[in-house]
């Protein structure tokens, strides 16, 4: 699990409790441990909360510089290369040995108790945080360019052989990345008991007994008090969960988005892009990576999706078609996002020739269309393309025990598997190079 780690002192647990309490509104996971501050060594308990975290934030005052304990789980986490961040809870100054000890670290003084300062403490967690866990959505706003393929294939690859912990959202109503694992009966089924993305986005049978399915009433948004569904109960794991051997899950997706389409209340589709950002929030310390197969069109969901990415993955087929695709992504992102919220974009040549770099491939990568589509084109391309191959056509699931026989690198079988396996390799690595702070 990614978490804060919060080292502090006994004496300090009043700023502790009041950190604490920042971190829990803003849906940032966090972990402590009260310890004699003496004590030889980092307890067991310590160290797995300290392996496991996104960062370590030491509240540092004149009684936590003096005692060992929080000296040793500092430097345990130095060890292991976990970034360090200092919060100065009062006006003493560092001390010679702690100065050393946290030079790479980042610093924040909050010695004077106010809501800024935890604003401002907060936003800086919030990137560590993120970080550790980005968002990626497969986004093109042309149809047929393959995102679910991409979704799938080079993310299932990913984790079979990375063995980290992938979270795959199925935001297309038309939920072909569903249908591609699991059967019509099991996905029919998880709809009907609310497993599946419309709970991300306001109440209904997962999580309350009172509230109808939001799925039944396409005019209406249930405004209640939203809680967050606990990922065992609407993930559906597509790997048995393994500590060493990641986990990949998927979270259902459904006709039934498309309510938001007939949506026109300001209010509720603000609290709807609440509620999707608080799950979003808390799945970030399950996970190293979370996957979001998009719609083709310029939507509400497009906009909530955009405000939760930190990278999109963008899949084209070598033609000026998907060109347009690419200009209306461009463009929706000048108008919903800032140059600081603005995602990367990666874009990923699909169905390429297998024989040979097609002209039009050649004068991409050659710069020729960057105008055409508002950004450099050229820049954003992996080096790597997927090749055109029947084996990666979608096709509907089926009463498969292990849906992930389905991914090519589990189930490829013939004289080009190999050949398809390692290029699926190429790509997720590539691309995964480009999340650097990511667990994935």
């Amino acid at each position: 699990m990614s978490h804060i780690y919060i080292s502090y002192h006994p004496d300090d647990v009043d700023r502790l409790f009041e950190v604490h309490e920042a971190l829990r509104k803003a849906n940032i996971a966090d972990a402590f441990q009260t310890h004699e501050t003496n004590t030889p060594g980092v307890s067991d308990t310590s160290r797995n909360e300290i392996i496991g975290a996104s960062c370590v934030l030491v509240l540092i005052s004149e009684a936590s510089q003096n005692a060992k304990a929080i000296k040793q789980e500092v430097s345990f986490a130095l060890e292991r290369s976990i970034p360090i961040f200092c919060a100065v809870i009062d006006s003493g100054k560092l001390t010679p040995t702690w100065a050393k000890l946290l030079t790479n670290s980042v610093q924040m003084d909050i010695s004077q108790p106010s809501p800024d300062a935890l604003t401002a403490l907060v936003a800086q967690i919030r990137r560590i945080y993120e970080s550790k866990c980005p968002v990626v959505s497969v986004m093109n706003l042309k149809g047929g360019v393959g995102k679910t393929t991409v979704s799938s294939q080079i993310f299932g690859y990913l984790q079979h052989h990375r063995k980290n912990r992938i979270l795959l959202l199925d935001f297309d109503p038309q939920f072909n990345l569903t249908q591609f694992f699991l059967s019509r009966d099991e996905s029919d089924e998880r709809i009907e008991q609310d497993k599946s993305v419309l709970s991300l986005f306001e109440p209904g049978l997962l999580t309350s007994s009172v509230h109808p399915s939001p799925a039944l009433d396409w005019t209406k948004f249930n405004d209640a008090i939203f809680s967050t569904p606990v990922i065992e109960d609407i993930a559906r794991p597509l790997i048995p969960i393994d500590a060493y051997k990641g986990r990949l899950d998927l979270i259902c997706g459904q006709f039934e988005l498309t309510k938001f389409a007939f949506l026109d209340d300001a209010n509720s589709l603000e609290l709807a892009q609440s509620n999707l950002q608080q799950c979003i929030d808390r799945y970030r310390k399950d996970y190293d990576l979370i996957v979001v197969d998009t719609n083709p069109s310029a939507s509400f969901l497009t906009r909530v999706t955009l405000e939760i990415t930190d990278h999109i993955l963008a899949p084209i087929l070598p033609n000026e078609y998907s060109l347009r695709g690419l200009k209306l992504l461009d463009m929706i992102l000048t108008r919903f996002t800032t140059d600081e919220t603005r995602p990367d974009v990666s874009v990923l040549f699909n169905g390429v020739p297998k024989s040979q770099q097609n002209q039009f491939e050649t004068d991409a990568r050659d710069g020729i269309y960057d105008a055409d589509v508002g950004f450099s084109l050229s820049k954003a391309l992996l080096s790597n393309a997927l090749y055109h191959t029947a084996y990666l056509d979608l096709k509907s699931g089926n009463a498969l025990n292990n849906p992930v026989e389905r991914l090519a690198v589990n189930g490829a079988r013939g004289p080009f598997a190999a050949d398809l396996k390692r290029r699926l390799g190429e790509i997720a690595n590539e691309f995964a190079d480009r999340l650097p702070d990511s667990g994935a």
